[in-house]
């Protein structure tokens, strides 16, 4: 048993099915979709997924599974047990070890079928020459899969709707409690507080296909008193920031 090339092999099996068993739960998170909008961003929540996936999974197959089986593969080598099919079960055995410490029933079997496929994998290459060719199609081969299924989400992943001027002054608005009075789309509203007239408007212009810059303005007036307020946001599908602003927070009006 050549150390270097056993380490090697290891290495490669957890690699290739921790990237594997993370894509299997990720596509299993996303499924059934049970949110109206959740199939516009299946390509993106499908990677996100098999990274926060794989963030947990490789430490647990290099760190645990990698010292069990090779001690599983040295005691089978010194014929301990001689039919192939008892190293899978001892992987899957000790897979479901690791699962008991969660105290959960699907973590157990999860462990035991991790901990087979492990094992497959492992006897999968242990069955080939440890050369550059081999090793080069253990490291390509998971990524080509994890972007032939990103490609299938994409595909199938409906496209988003218009990012309209509507869309941007409701986006701009949410949780402002200071624009609430403003009106919920283009235009002027008029209001009487205290004996004050005020104006409140509403504009957007647009920049591009999905920025806008979403301006509301309020006029006070009273006893042949005025001033205004004004304030801007640059607003994009996912965003908003402050444009512009001459904002006065110290109105004599209570809205």
């Amino acid at each position: 048993m050549k150390v270097p090339s056993l380490l090697l092999r290891k290495f490669l099996t957890s690699y290739v099915l921790s990237i594997l068993t993370a894509i299997f739960f990720s596509i299993l998170y996303l499924f059934p979709i049970t949110k109206e909008d959740s199939n516009y961003y299946l390509a993106e929540n499908f990677l996100g997924w098999t990274l926060v996936y794989g963030v947990y999974i490789i430490p647990v197959l290099l760190l645990y599974g990698g010292p069990i089986s090779i001690g599983l593969e040295y005691i089978y080598q010194r014929g301990f047990f001689k039919k192939s099919w008892f190293y899978n079960f001892f992987h899957g055995l000790f897979g479901a070890i690791f699962g008991l410490f969660f105290l959960n029933t699907p973590v157990v079997l999860i462990g035991v079928l991790i901990g087979s496929s492990y094992a497959t994998v492992d006897r999968l290459l242990s069955q080939r020459i440890m050369n550059k060719k081999t090793i080069w199609i253990s490291l390509v081969s998971p990524i080509v899969i994890l972007v032939l299924i990103w490609g299938g989400f994409q595909y199938v992943s409906d496209p988003l709707p218009p990012f309209t001027a509507q869309d941007a002054i409701i986006l701009a608005t949410e949780g402002e409690e200071t624009l609430q009075p403003f009106p919920k789309k283009e235009g002027i509203s008029k209001r009487e507080i205290d004996g004050y007239y005020i104006t409140y408007e509403t504009k957007t212009e647009k920049m591009d296909d999905e920025t806008y810059i979403t301006s509301f303005s309020a006029k006070w007036s009273k006893n042949g008193k005025s001033d205004s307020s004004h304030i801007a946001y640059k607003v994009e599908r996912n965003s908003t920031t402050l444009y512009q602003s001459d904002w006065n927070f110290d109105h004599p009006y209570n809205n």
